[in-house]
């Protein structure tokens, strides 16, 4: 229970002290700094460079298949991991599993690319 104490208190210190940082810089800010909010001021900038169309863009449907197999091949990595920290407790074994399973991965990452799944613009068949 006094632990729980503990972290109570020094949640409460921590998001007090955060607090007093905001509510003084907001406070110097607006004391100090006036600015008036012009239109030009308030546009977004980026890079020094106007923007010419909205930031709403469609995206066209043969985006999302690549982006499944990104996640899968990003979950892949997430599995190794614990692999590569665990080497020395498998051994060999540990070794030749992930090489399996390191394989089979890359065998459907072959057929993906057989039948085009990573082409976004669809290609002619000549």
């Amino acid at each position: 229970m006094k632990a729980y104490l503990y972290f109570l208190l020094f949640s409460l210190i921590t998001f007090g002290f955060l607090f007093v940082i905001q509510f003084f810089s907001s406070y110097i800010k607006n004391r100090l700094f006036r600015y008036k909010k012009t239109e030009e001021k308030l546009e977004p900038y980026e890079s020094g460079m106007l923007f010419k169309d909205t930031a709403y863009k469609r995206y066209g449907i043969r985006i999302f298949p690549i982006l499944l197999l990104f996640l899968l091949f990003d979950i892949e990595a997430i599995i190794l991991f614990p692999w590569t920290i665990s080497a020395k407790k498998y051994g060999l074994f540990g070794m030749f599993e992930a090489l399996i399973f390191i394989f089979v991965l890359f065998l459907g990452y072959l057929v993906v690319l057989k039948k085009g799944g990573l082409d976004i613009i669809k290609r002619e068949k000549i």
